[in-house]
């Protein structure tokens, strides 16, 4: 009679040790997939890296060119930059949507089909290039 309490007392810890490292488990997985996850905070730093590093101009190009040519060249980066991160690399959205400047306002044109593009990535390009127009900026969505 000892030897079988003394295995059902084994099978209960061996239970628990095993629904405890399961529990373990899962909340590493949790807040790993946090990590990672659009729009967690890897993203996110990762994203202001770039950010950042594409927006600093090299030294020495104001000896190439005025101004007013850098600025301007500035401003034809940030919209390939934003239609490169409204297209995905494909030429639907391109072909369909289109920017315009409306009453002193920057405006992304997009078809209906097309409207669930305009998510952060393209309003955070969209405003850079406003910025860089010193104009205010939106999204038009066209039916």
């Amino acid at each position: 009679m000892g030897c079988k309490v003394n295995i059902k007392k084994q099978a209960q810890w061996g239970v628990t040790g095993i629904v405890g490292t399961l529990i373990v488990v899962i909340l590493i997985a949790v807040v790993s997939i946090n990590e990672i996850r659009m729009g967690g905070p890897l993203q996110r730093a990762n994203q202001l890296n770039s950010d950042l590093v594409a927006d600093i101009l090299p030294p020495g190009l104001n000896a190439l060119a005025e101004d007013l040519m850098l600025e301007r060249a500035t401003q034809w980066g940030l919209a390939i930059r934003l239609a490169q991160r409204l297209s995905g690399g494909v030429g639907g959205p391109l072909r369909g949507g289109r920017v315009r400047i409306a009453n002193g306002r920057l405006e992304l044109c997009l078809p209906h089909e097309y409207a669930r593009l305009y998510g952060e990535a393209v309003q955070r390009r969209l405003r850079q290039l406003g910025q860089a127009m010193s104009l205010e900026h939106g999204c038009v969505i066209e039916s």
